[in-house]
């Protein structure tokens, strides 16, 4: 059974994409950084094992890399799905807030894709979880929007370095997802809604159905596109 290795997958859209693997029959790899019993839950869920990462410390995917190959040998599989999502807004101190996002969104899709792609083979695939952000930011986000834009553009480019050893790299690019443990306030929401052409929000599952197929074989001629999921947003 080939292992897949998703970051940040204690809640929200990390564990929704665990859950939809691990019923499709992937060995799963989870990391958390704060959340241990949620993690904890969701392995006694899925068989997954769990390890703790901080991205924000710049050495943490190599470890996380050799204790992940030590336990459970190499990754064929890998989602990025680290980089949570918060308003930036214009102030003295930007450019570090920036760098610090860049450091826990960026660079460790980055680190763990150069430290597992060597023992990937045909048929592996590199998955990024990015923003609709990244792409039509709002106001008020921009160091969070740069972040995901520059995630987009290495998604692209790994997928040209990494294609002619039959290794796909995709991306995801989801725009409002409700999830029940953050709502948003009624005004905010009404506002959301009038820009999407589906009237709902979009869920953690909706994400997950989409990584289940762009890591299957069903999307084998499918590389280097961040595919935006965003119920026709205009």
């Amino acid at each position: 059974m080939t292992l897949t290795l998703i970051t940040g997958a204690s809640n929200g859209i990390g564990a929704a994409i665990a859950r939809e693997l691990a019923a499709q029959g992937h060995s799963l790899a989870l990391t958390y950084r704060d959340d241990r019993q949620g993690a904890e839950h969701l392995a006694s869920e899925t068989g997954a094992q769990i390890f703790h990462a901080d991205f924000a410390d710049p050495g943490a995917a190599a470890r996380l890399h050799a204790e992940v190959t030590q336990a459970l040998g190499p990754v064929h599989t890998l989602v990025n799905n680290v980089g949570p999502g918060r308003a930036t807004p214009l102030s003295p101190g930007i450019g570090a807030e920036a760098m610090q996002m860049m450091q826990v969104g960026l660079a460790p899709a980055l680190d763990l894709s150069a430290l597992c792609a060597p023992d990937m083979g045909a048929g592996s695939v590199i998955l990024n979880i990015s923003s609709l952000n990244g792409r039509l930011p709002p106001a008020r986000v921009s160091a969070f929007a740069a972040s995901k834009a520059a995630l987009d553009a290495a998604t692209l480019a790994l997928a040209q370095e990494l294609g002619p050893r039959g290794i796909r790299v995709c991306g995801i690019a989801p725009g409002p997802i409700e999830r029940d443990d953050a709502p948003r306030p009624d005004d905010i929401r009404d506002k959301i809604r009038s820009r999407t052409a589906l009237p709902r929000f979009g869920t953690p599952q909706d994400v997950a159905q989409l990584a289940a197929f762009l890591v299957s074989d069903r999307a084998g001629f499918l590389t280097g596109e961040v595919i935006g999921l965003h119920g026709g947003w205009q």
